[in-house]
Order: structure tokens, then sequence, then C-alpha cells
């Protein structure tokens, strides 16, 4: 079976190379958690989710409510965010906000982050051999997105370990698929929804997937078991809020998301001054978020008036947007909220691993979108093993399917930071398969 990369390369030659790269990991993103003082960390969605924190630990009331940090009353039970990522932060949190508590996350993050290079090596070294996994490894350390990623208190670095240590649990599903390993993917994928709501979406097409790659006698066992495990970890998420707040959950995001994402080149009415936050300046703006309806009912209202315009807005400016390098909104550059120095402003180590992301950035979009494709082609599916194969859809289908999420609401570049493991492995199928064919012309198959 197709394992390109493996010959050539021994497991202990591999193994050096991975300590090297884990330790590049690291020097990188300490020096960025220590060289990189962050201009007020508790604003907007970090301060959100410290909130839910907080009131979660000392008032027991799951709320992303700011008023108890303030000392301005009780906190009121919400759904405004998921609890995965306040969740992480419950055993760091103290009755005031202090630096200490910043620090004791971003190690943990920073710890976090490390193990996500450690898991993309694994998972891509399985799926496509030593040379590749070593090649997603190494990106998976030096990108900036993901180190800086690490000095918020944002989702981003739990929730891109979580995607990836799911896709490793799905390519040792074996042949035919372990309960137990079954079970664990579909559990891991539940905390990972309980992270970004994204992804819950990814559950049902996923069980079809699974469906459609188990054997007939684990044809329906399997996806049940995956979908309980799903349900053992999210569903108590979704009871909670069906008693305390009387609905499966808070539709608020959502309806900023499509709202926020109505507007052509993050502008209104193209106006330059408007980037990034345009619908501050529609008076309309009210109106239209006023509910699920009212801003589905102006997305129809868009595309009946500019039909060609936003047409081009929804399939390439989102994408292009989503996937691009800089942020729209924020710091700029890889940056989240404002950092007051970063290595990457003036440490020359820093600087070039910068510059060699940034010159690799649309070329490894590129392969990541191309390999994302490849691995449904029956023709070129037909190289892999079935676990295999069912492991390189799913790590296609969460690019895809959570790019199409994004394209529907607001394609901010900071939601693909999380799959950029992803897209790694992804863009390493190319020139796998290139290699493969090139050394195994006849058959076009490599044997371990």
């Amino acid at each position: 079976m197709l394992l390109a990369g493996q010959v050539g390369l021994s497991r202990a030659g591999a193994g050096y190379a991975l300590l090297a790269i884990v330790a590049v990991a690291l020097v990188l993103r300490v020096g960025v958690w220590l060289g990189t003082p962050v201009d007020s960390p508790l604003r907007a969605d970090a301060a959100r989710y410290y909130a839910a924190a907080h009131n979660l630990r000392f008032n027991g009331v799951y709320s992303t409510d700011l008023a108890a940090l303030v000392g301005g009353g009780a906190p009121v039970a919400d759904a405004a965010r998921s609890p995965g990522y306040p969740l992480f932060l419950l055993p760091f949190i103290e009755p005031l906000p202090k630096q200490s508590v910043w620090d004791r996350v971003v190690a943990a993050q920073v710890l976090v982050s490390t193990l996500t290079v450690v898991l993309a090596y694994l998972i891509t070294a399985r799926l496509l051999g030593r040379g590749p996994g070593l090649a997603a490894g190494f990106l998976t350390a030096l990108s900036p997105h993901l180190i800086n990623a690490n000095i918020y208190l944002l989702t981003e670095t739990l929730f891109a370990f979580l995607l990836v240590l799911f896709t490793w649990a799905v390519g040792r599903l074996g042949e035919p698929p372990r309960r137990l390993m079954l079970v664990l993917a579909g559990a891991l994928l539940g905390a990972a929804a309980l992270v970004h709501p994204s992804a819950q979406h990814v559950i049902l097409p996923w069980i079809v997937l699974l469906w459609l790659s188990t054997p007939p006698p684990w044809r329906w066992r399997g996806p049940a078991l995956a979908l309980l495990g799903f349900a053992l970890v999210f569903g108590p998420w979704v009871a909670r809020n069906l008693a305390t707040i009387g609905t499966t959950g808070d539709d608020r995001p959502i309806i900023n998301t499509i709202h926020h994402g109505l507007y052509p080149n993050f502008m209104y009415a193209d106006r330059p001054e408007t980037f990034g936050y345009p619908y501050r300046y529609d008076l309309r703006s009210d109106e239209i978020a006023e509910d699920l309806p009212s801003v589905l009912t102006e997305l129809q209202r868009r595309f009946t008036e500019e039909p060609w315009r936003h047409l081009r807005w929804f399939f390439v400016g989102k994408p292009v947007a989503l996937w691009s390098w800089d942020t729209v909104q924020g710091f700029g550059d890889s940056f989240t909220y404002p950092v007051i120095d970063s290595p990457y402003f003036d440490h020359p180590g820093f600087q070039a691993t910068h510059r060699l992301m940034r010159t690799l950035h649309w070329p490894i979009v590129g392969l990541g979108a191309l390999g994302a494709l490849l691995v449904w082609v029956p023709r070129t599916s037909r190289r892999w093993r079935p676990e295999q194969r069912l492991a390189l859809r799913t790590v296609s289908l969460l690019v895809l399917f959570l790019t199409l999420v994004h394209i529907v609401g607001a394609p901010f570049p900071r939601y693909a930071t999380p799959l950029r493991p992803l897209l790694y492995l992804l863009a390493m199928v190319p020139p796998t398969l290139f290699v493969a064919r090139q050394t195994s012309p006849s058959s076009g198959q490599q044997t371990p």
C-alpha cells in the first residue's frame, strides 16, 4: 500500500528528526510566550471566556456575564459561548484576574500546541509515511499563527489540538474498526464541538462517511458507537441548555456570524474606513441582526439585488479571505489582539521562520486544496488501505466542511488557524502521490 516517504528513512532517523522538530517548536513557543506582552489580554471574546470560567468556579453558574468580575452582581445563566474553553481555563482561574493566571494558561497552551506538533507528525506518518509526517510536523512547528495563538485566552490552540487528536483516533480505528476507538473518536469530535460550535455541524456528514466506509457487518454498529461517543460528551451541554434557558443553544452567535459576513470585502458601502467592522457602520444592523429570520431575509435580499457581486464574494472572496495570511479583525499579520512587543518584530531567527512560512503560505494552501480533493478520487484513493482512506477523507471533510461553514458566516482568517495542521497534512498528499507514481510506475503502490 501507499506509504511514500517511508523508504530511505529509518524509524530511528525519523525519531531523531522529530525530536529536533519538537525542540524547535518548543523554543519558538516559549520564546513568544516570554517575549510577547499582550496589551489588555482580557478583552472581547477572551473576557467572555474568562468570565464563564470565573462564574462557574466562584458562583456555580455558567454565564459569560462580566458583571461578577467587577462586583456588579450575580451572573445570569446563558449559553452565549460554548463551555469547552472555559472548562480548560477552570483550573487556572483566581478570584481576581492576575498576570500569574495568564502565565499559567499560556504555559498550558504552549504544551498543548507542542503536543499538536507531535500529533501532526504521527497522523501524517501513519497515513502517508515518515517523510511527509516530518514535513507536516515541521510546518506545524513553525507556523506563526499557531504559535501566536498560544498567547491569547482564545479557543484556537485547544481547538487545533482536539481536531488533530480526533483525526489521529480515526486513523487508528483499524479494520474492522475497534469499538472503544470508535467511541473515543466520537467523543473527541464532541469535545471539539464544545470548544468551537462549528465542529458540531461536522458530526452528521462524518457519520455518513463512516457508514459508507465501514464493511457491512459494522455498517450500522460503527456509526452508532461513534455517535454514542459524541452524544456522551456534547449531550450534557444540550441537556443543560434545555433545563436552564429552555432551548438547545443560543442562536446569537449564528446570527452574528451570518450578519458579519454579509458585507463584501469586509466593508460597508465599499468605504475603506469600515474595513473589518462594517456592521458597526450599518444603520440597519440592529434590524438585520434582530433574529435568525431577519438576517436570513437580509441575505436573500442582497443576493436578489446584487446577485453577481454576492456570488463572487461568497464563493471566491470568502474562501480567499478565510485562508489569507493577515488577520482582518485584529492587530495584523498573525496577531489577534494588540501586542506591545514580539520576537517576530526584531529577532533574526523568528523573522527567518516567519519569512519562510509566509513565502510558503499560498503554495501550501493550493497543495492542501488539491490534496483535499484527491483523497475522494476513486482511482487515487485505491492506493490506500480502507482505514487510511477513511482517515484522509475525514481530514478533508473537516477542512472543506469547516471552510464552508465560515463561508456561510464570517470568514475571518483567525478561524482557519486551528485547521492549519490538517491543511499541512493534506498538502503532503499531492507530492506523496507523485513520488509513489515515480517509484512504482507499474502498480502505483509501494509496500512499507
